[in-house]
């Protein structure tokens, strides 16, 4: 057997050392969740923020999202004072300043709950930092898209934390309150549209008092929905906060470790931002500066929204309905007998009985009783027509209900007296008109007079 040749022979030593240097790998460490700076201990306070996983901090969230909670019910609650409370008292004054104090106080409040939430997920787990999450809500355009970051992403990640036995199926409730914000947005988007159509159109038909009625009903119902899924996910949120706060030591510990001072999950694209507020800068631009250019220089002016004069014809003669049972409850069931401009400043305090656009006026007749027919016109608001020969009117029935009428022709308030039933075929009062007030037909001739001119 020939001997070994000594220069190809390899020694353990040289086996087990490297060829090259292995780089160093950083040691993981109890980090803040908030600024991913070292801290001693899982309930430490960080000496750079000022944060900490303690009793403190959940007390606080829960806060927070109770005042935000309050606050929401507040808003809710708003638009039903005027039906217990008469309005232009100081009591209604104060309440009204109290309710949009609390909501305004409840959406701070709401902020701060998000940034606290934000603050207990760890850097390495979000692609932002917690102001950021709630700074860009408030960014025009981009917010529609950021919002399912900001509130989903957050439930999400709350989730991923928890240990396996412990997690929980939040799909269910997040998809509903992702729905409702998809709603929200389209119905926005086709709100915006059938306004700018229904303004430039020809409005005379009654797919425009239909529509009008449509949008109103699906607006409140998407605010009351918006409400309560709100509320819905404050409190998932807010459990998940509170749940993670409750966690062992150890399972706190798993959570927190990390490098300090590592990067996040992803660097977060800013460019959407200065893009989204361009494009509704130039928005702007183009409805209110270019738009009505071009009009005023093709010989026209900027159209009348009629659907908004419907909207605010019809809140002014809700005012004077209110107005109208507190003093027929008072006077047995008698309503003023004064017509015209003096009945109306009796009833609304001397204001005025115009509505926002100089285009529509009120009409009140004087001198009916609750006791009379229930569709019995006792005030309407008279909006010209702006194409064809049509006419809108909001009217009040001395039940109270406001209904929008639509009347063709050429006849104005002829056709409406005689729809109404005081005037017959041949203008003459029937014998529901002759139940009027002579003063009352005297101011129902002398309109018909003066629009006949």
């Amino acid at each position: 057997m020939s001997e070994p040749q000594m220069g190809n022979v390899v020694s353990a030593e040289d086996l087990s050392r490297p060829n090259v240097e292995t780089p160093s790998v950083p040691e993981e460490k109890i980090c803040c969740t908030r600024c991913a700076a070292e801290i001693p201990e899982v309930d430490a306070v960080c000496s750079v923020c000022g944060f900490a996983w303690n009793e403190a901090r959940k007390q606080k969230i829960t806060r927070y999202s109770y005042y935000f909670l309050i606050g929401f019910l507040l808003l809710f609650l708003n638009p039903f004072l005027n039906y217990f409370v008469p309005e232009d008292t100081f009591l209604f004054n104060m309440l009204n300043f109290l309710f949009s104090f609390s909501f305004i106080a409840g959406f701070v409040f709401a902020v701060m709950f998000l940034y606290q939430c934000w603050s207990m997920i760890p850097k390495k787990n979000r692609s932002a930092w917690p102001g950021q999450y709630v700074g860009f809500l408030f960014v025009p355009i981009y917010q529609f898209y950021w919002i399912f970051p900001a509130f989903y992403g957050l439930a999400k990640r709350q989730n991923q934390l928890f240990p396996e036995e412990k997690r929980r199926r939040i799909r269910p409730a997040i998809l509903l309150i992702l729905l409702t914000l998809v709603y929200g947005f389209q119905l926005f988007i086709l709100v915006t549209f059938c306004d700018f159509a229904l303004s430039i159109s020809v409005q005379d038909s009654p797919f425009f008092i239909n529509s009008a009625v449509i949008f109103l009903n699906i607006f409140v119902t998407f605010v009351v929905a918006m409400l309560f899924f709100s509320m819905a996910a404050v409190i998932l949120l807010k459990s998940g906060a509170c749940s993670l706060l409750e966690l062992p030591p150890e399972e706190k510990k798993r959570i927190m470790m990390s490098v300090p001072g590592a990067p996040g999950a992803k660097k977060l694209s800013l460019w959407p931002i200065p893009a989204a507020i361009g494009f509704g800068i130039l928005l702007f631009f183009l409805s209110e500066i270019i738009f009505p250019l071009i009009l005023s220089g093709c010989g026209g002016k900027k159209p009348e929204n009629r659907l908004l004069q419907v909207f605010r014809s019809g809140d002014q003669l809700q005012k004077i309905a209110i107005s109208l049972k507190s003093y027929a409850n008072d006077n047995e069931g008698q309503f003023p007998a004064q017509s015209g401009k003096e009945g109306l400043a009796f009833l609304l305090g001397g204001k005025s009985s115009s509505s926002a656009s100089g285009d529509s006026s009120c009409i009140y007749l004087g001198g009916l009783n609750n006791r009379m027919s229930p569709d019995t016109i006792v005030a309407f608001f008279a909006h010209p027509p702006s194409h064809g020969d049509s006419g809108i009117y909001t009217v009040l029935c001395v039940n109270g209900d406001i209904q929008p009428v639509i009347l063709s022709g050429k006849g104005g308030y002829i056709e409406l007296f005689r729809k109404s039933g005081f005037l017959d075929d041949s203008n003459a009062f029937t014998e529901k008109g002759k139940q009027l007030l002579p003063e009352t037909r005297d101011y129902i001739l002398r309109l018909v007079k003066e629009q006949s001119k």
